[in-house]
């Protein structure tokens, strides 16, 4: 499929100048898309013609901050309005290792008292369906919980064959259809028709001769970088070696790094069009669309590779449009700074099942400010504290007030940044005041958890291919 393919069925079709009562609508979540690497938020290449198209067609939020930094506590925080402080997602527990007894790997749950978007569709009489790739979405785990119908699908061309069936379907309630879709997550796999991924196919042919290359490829067809996997049971993943020092890239491999998970960022934006085209398709498309990110992706920034760890602005700032035809305004940018939690209320608002609902954004359309300062946090990851160690056994805060943010370390290390002047928050301002620093720490209070989830065997498979389970 050529470039100038993707643009065909890109636009959002409002079919009909009457608004439904309760209109279907299609959340979609990018797996680790960070906002910098699509076209409306400046990317240069053209890896995002379909989610673009939604922005010409919705409102475009330019300032977007997860609540979390991995799965786990983002799409949390999406499905219940609440931090990962509240929800209780946040982490894994203690050990990082998978119980040999049992064969399952232990998080901490969400809580189950918050009332869930799905729920909260439901309720209203909305048939309610999560297909995804992640597995943990995997219904047993309890984040989709108040869906109809949840499975984890585990490949993204399955998610859109299965969604691209459902929407087929034509069932007389509304629809609240979710989507997960996880190409953009490492390993990074060559992309043979994308002429900047294409390139460095000679790096993975030979790659007896680069090191490094050889040493971290994936085994598939076509090849993958897998910088999240380890080389052997007893040898770092490439993401701690490199958080560690012991591997060394220049900026060539950094933006041979780039170049492969851009390439990604096109084999998405080819679901979404398969995905969109559907919606139109079978008559949605006077409902509401949203599209946005779980977390981004370091790709070498702060000396790190991958995401979860820290809440600099390279896995923090995610991308964000809805698009809602006779309810929103097309072609609008928001710049105010708002949170991905406050998609919750926003969705419920926009359709109709409750009005004046607390942290809508609706207001913020409107042109009003977004109301408290925005929150972001990482705990420590086990496996990579244990391995790596140093800094990164503490976790990490970020508190915003405006363009002033505050980092704090959980053991109390503390430095304040301009984000005006410094958006990659990489030349500290020094401490901040009392009262600031006093502010931060109470908008995020200390946790703990006594409950754990087991996560199924099958899922840990997963999650090992992914890095997260040593």
């Amino acid at each position: 499929m050529s470039l100038s393919r993707l643009t065909v069925l890109a636009v959002l079709c409002g079919c009909t100048t009457q608004i439904a009562p309760r209109p279907d609508v299609l959340l979609v979540v990018l797996d680790t898309v960070r906002a910098d690497r699509l076209g409306v938020y400046g990317a240069t290449r053209p890896t995002s013609a379909q989610f673009d198209a939604i922005a010409s067609a919705g409102v475009l939020f330019e300032d977007v901050t997860t609540s979390g930094t991995w799965t786990w506590p983002s799409h949390a925080a999406l499905f219940t309005g609440e931090p990962p402080w509240v929800s209780g997602a946040h982490w894994s527990d203690a050990s990082d290792e998978v119980d040999p007894s049992t064969g399952y790997w232990r998080m901490s749950p969400m809580r189950t008292d918050l009332p869930t978007l799905a729920e909260r569709f439901s309720a209203a009489g909305y048939r309610t369906v999560s297909l995804a790739s992640n597995s943990l979405l995997d219904p047993k785990l309890g984040l989709t919980r108040g869906f109809e119908r949840a499975e984890w699908l585990k490949q993204d061309a399955v998610v859109v064959a299965e969604a691209k069936a459902l929407l087929a379907n034509n069932d007389p309630r509304p629809l609240f259809l979710f989507v997960n879709l996880m190409a953009a997550h490492a390993p990074y796999a060559l992309s043979p028709e994308v002429p900047w991924s294409r390139q460095h196919k000679a790096r993975f042919l030979e790659a007896d001769a680069d090191g490094w290359v050889a040493r971290y490829s994936a085994g598939r067809v076509p090849p993958a970088l897998a910088l999240n996997q380890r080389p052997s049971p007893d040898k770092l993943t490439g993401e701690e070696a490199f958080a560690k020092g012991e591997l060394v890239l220049d900026a060539e491999d950094l933006e041979f790094i780039r170049d492969l998970y851009d390439g990604e960022m096109l084999r998405l934006d080819r679901a979404m069009v398969e995905l969109v085209g559907a919606w139109n398709a079978n008559g949605h498309g006077d409902g509401i669309v949203a599209v946005t990110s779980d977390h981004g992706e370091y790709l070498g920034e702060h000396g790190l590779i991958g995401h979860g760890l820290r809440v600099y602005e390279q896995v923090t700032h995610i991308p964000l449009v809805i698009a809602a035809p006779g309810r929103l305004e097309a072609g609008l940018r928001v710049s105010t700074p708002v949170s991905l939690r406050d998609v919750y209320p926003t969705l419920i608002e926009l359709s109709g099942i409750e009005e004046d609902l607390a942290g809508s954004l609706l207001p913020v359309v409107g042109g009003k400010k977004r109301r408290g300062p925005i929150l972001a946090r990482a705990w420590p990851m086990p496996v990579f504290a244990k391995n790596v160690g140093g800094a990164f056994t503490q976790g990490q805060r970020l508190f915003r007030e405006g363009e002033t943010a505050v980092l704090i370390r959980d053991d109390g290390v503390s430095a304040v940044f301009d984000l005006k002047a410094d958006p990659s928050m990489t030349k500290p301002k020094g401490a901040p005041s009392a009262a600031l620093l006093k502010r931060a720490r109470e908008a995020m209070p200390d946790v703990s958890h006594t409950e754990s989830l087991a996560v199924p065997a099958e899922a840990v498979e997963q999650l090992r291919a992914l890095g997260y389970v040593q």
